[in-house]
């Protein structure tokens, strides 16, 4: 009995610190073209603070609210088709146990696609 309770408690933490730490470092990880380190990290925040890119966390409420599953991983990216523009890259685990990857334009927040396996079962409907 004590056994099953530390490997709960255990999995709780390892799945919370999977959660966590890949956004991070993901956010605060240096950014193309937003700055060269060592000033990244305000770089970035400046450029939400100034409306340049859209908080993560909008795109994960977003995310949250059409989708049933956890955030597991997060990245600011330089768009291929644009450089100047900037695109988050969401991978959302869904209750399934699939993965499902969402793109998001940095500068407005605005859904370009999702894609991978069980996109509707995952769908709050």
């Amino acid at each position: 009995m004590r056994v099953i309770r530390l490997h709960r408690h255990l999995r709780r933490i390892s799945t919370a610190l999977a959660l966590v730490v890949p956004v991070a470092l993901t956010v605060f990880a240096p950014q193309p073209g937003l700055a060269d380190p060592p000033g990244d990290r305000r770089a970035l925040r400046e450029a939400v603070r100034e409306g340049r890119v859209v908080p993560l966390s909008r795109i994960v409420a977003w995310i949250g609210e059409r989708y049933r599953g956890r955030v597991i991983e997060a990245e600011l990216e330089r768009d291929d088709d644009d450089d100047d523009d900037m695109i988050y890259v969401v991978d959302l685990l869904t209750e399934a146990g699939t993965v499902l990857k969402f793109r998001f334009r940095a500068s407005d927040g605005a859904f370009l696609e999702v894609a991978g396996r069980g996109i509707e079962a995952a769908r709050i409907r």
